[in-house]
């Protein structure tokens, strides 16, 4: 993991999580709703540092 990785809290349960293997990559390596899941299995595909982005549900918007 980078030495500049910063956690933040999810705004919600039903928030779905996605790894990319980099930020100009547009195929997803993992999802789930969980950071630690999605970690792992990214993990799992090769890609020791992917880029996690939070997918809000249906009608919602978060601003970070």
């Amino acid at each position: 993991m980078s030495k500049n990785a910063i956690t933040i809290k999810v705004p919600t349960g039903k928030t779905s999580v996605i790894a990319l293997k980099s930020g100009t990559s547009s195929g997803i390596l993992a999802h789930g709703t969980t950071v630690k899941s999605v970690m792992d299995k990214a993990r799992k595909s090769g890609v020791d540092d992917p880029i996690l982005m939070f997918v809000p549900k249906k009608g919602h918007r978060y601003v970070y």
